[in-house]
């Protein structure tokens, strides 16, 4: 369920691979009433949005 929805996510938001291993799969995390994008291969995480969208940017916006 949770890998159909950042296929989606990513078709969307055009979410970019993992900074630190280029993977591109990735799932949500949820923290209360924020996500974060995280990396399913080597663990790096995105900083919270307050939805799936502004965490999709977040991710797009890291640097290695």
């Amino acid at each position: 369920r949770c890998a159909g929805t950042m296929i989606l996510l990513a078709k969307a938001y055009k979410i970019k691979p993992c900074p630190f291993c280029g993977s591109t799969k990735l799932s949500k995390t949820y923290y209360g009433n924020h996500e974060s994008i995280h990396c399913l291969v080597c663990g790096g995480e995105g900083p919270l949005g307050i939805n799936k969208i502004v965490a999709a940017q977040l991710w797009n916006k890291r640097v290695k």
